[in-house]
């Protein structure tokens, strides 16, 4: 479908029951897709099921990220990092997402549904104990638009499907991980039919399945609004794990493309497992300059975040862990380090900091018997920023100023320039009159000898 889609899910693979939750966060999975009704896409309710293995009881805690749909996610997020995927179409859309974990037998164990708002964030939907078996999970959206979430379950539970959506919206060329897919030994002979649906064709993305020998095979692209189907005949080679991987192509005209996949074995569902993720986290930038023990916010500057354009003053998602920062060049200033981690489940402001670079000139030289001296700090940064002199004199010289300190901004084009009128009763070639910097703004000095 030609018009943007997406919503996600991220779900976690979870670590073996401990006494107390425990939540395993591996790689980025791509986001799973609820499309509301009013959407002509064909999509329908999203039906996966929660598994707990082992042979006890677990305790666990399903918690839910973006459960709610960000009205300016889509309409300001609009780069394939930063954009996390809920979308709203017409005039004054409205959509509601309904999340439904019930038991075989059908009994209901938790339901929420969620509207609009103008936030990501994490809210618990089951806190409880579950027996060892399957349970339902279903997701259901009305209204006109599309929203993502994530599913993080605890302890030895699995979100699973045969039938699911998810958005793509990676760089181009850049093969994205949808699921795995493990092909029991008692599949030999038989074929497993892999099946995506409204893709929108061969110019917009393409998928491959990555055998257990890590040879891989190529999928047929759907079109728009249909289904296309690869048949593979199960061989002892491809016994095993599969992974499903999308990719977008640089032919796309779209920034992000949500698709669903159907898994079969003969006629029988053939269960996806989703990768483990890390939770979307939100982050900003801030970029200060720093002057003489003083910082000042500097306008809006436009920097690389892991490889995305990000602007001061952006709130962007990210994906926990250490970010690679790229920043501007500034005459006149030198970068401090950057350190940025973004928190899981935080939001992390992250300022980056410019020490703003100063030159301090003395005049006249040499200094005669009665002078004055000239201090004269230039800068090549653009912003005006404090600066502060000191002017130690040679033994014996006099001044009529009532300080020997001078504070001011300076900027480029616009140097600080400080007079101070100078009696030197009997110069010497030893002597020497200096002005500097203050410690605080970098102790540069300057230095005029009297003779």
């Amino acid at each position: 479908m030609q018009k943007t889609i997406l919503l996600t899910v991220l779900v976690a693979s979870v670590a073996l029951a401990q006494n107390s939750p425990a939540f395993e966060v591996r790689q980025v999975a791509l986001p799973l897709t609820s499309v509301g009704d009013q959407v002509n896409a064909g999509f329908g309710v999203e039906d996966y099921r929660l598994v707990v293995s082992g042979s006890s009881l677990v305790r666990t805690v399903i918690e839910l990220f973006s459960p709610e749909t960000n009205k300016t996610d889509y309409t300001i997020n609009r780069t394939t990092g930063a954009y996390f995927g809920d979308e709203l179409y017409g005039k004054d859309p409205d959509l509601k997402t309904t999340f439904t974990l019930r038991e075989e037998s059908g009994r209901i164990l938790a339901k929420r549904t969620f509207g609009t708002s103008e936030k990501h964030d994490i809210q618990r939907f089951f806190a409880g104990v579950l027996r060892p078996g399957k349970y339902t999970f279903q997701v259901e959206s009305k209204g006109n638009g599309k929203n993502s979430f994530a599913v993080r379950a605890s302890n030895n539970v699995r979100l699973e499907a045969s039938e699911f959506s998810v958005n793509l919206h990676s760089p181009a060329n850049q093969d994205q991980l949808v699921g795995f897919i493990d092909v029991p030994v008692s599949a030999i002979g038989q074929s497993v039919e892999l099946s995506n649906f409204d893709a929108d064709g061969d110019q917009e993305m393409k998928f491959a399945l990555i055998a257990p020998d890590s040879s891989s095979l190529a999928l047929t692209t759907s079109g728009n609004n249909e289904w296309q189907t690869t048949a593979i005949p199960v061989t002892e080679a491809l016994v095993g794990r599969w992974r499903v991987v999308a990719r977008t192509l640089e032919t796309t005209k779209q920034f992000s493309n949500a698709f669903s996949m159907r898994v079969r074995l003969g006629k029988e569902p053939l269960y996806t497992t989703f990768p483990g993720f890390q939770s979307p986290t939100s982050i900003s930038l801030k970029a200060t300059a720093i002057s003489c023990g003083s910082s000042a916010e500097l306008p809006p500057l436009e920097f690389m975040v892991n490889g995305i354009p990000v602007k001061t003053g952006e709130i962007i998602s990210a994906v926990a862990g250490k970010l690679n920062i790229t920043a501007p060049a500034l005459a006149g200033a030198w970068l401090r380090p950057i350190k940025a981690v973004a928190i899981q489940d935080q939001t992390t402001e992250i300022s980056i900091e410019y020490v703003v670079l100063q030159r301090i000139v003395l005049t006249p030289k040499p200094l005669g018997s009665a002078e004055q001296l000239t201090a004269t700090v230039s800068t090549l940064f653009a912003y005006p920023m404090p600066t502060k002199i000191e002017l130690d004199l040679p033994t014996g010289a006099t001044t009529t100023s009532l300080t020997l300190s001078h504070e001011g901004l300076v900027s480029s084009g616009n140097p600080l320039v400080w007079t101070v009128p100078i009696q030197n009763p009997s110069p010497s070639n030893q002597t020497r009159a200096t002005a500097h910097l203050a410690r605080e703004c970098g102790s540069s000095q300057a230095i005029s000898a009297v003779r």
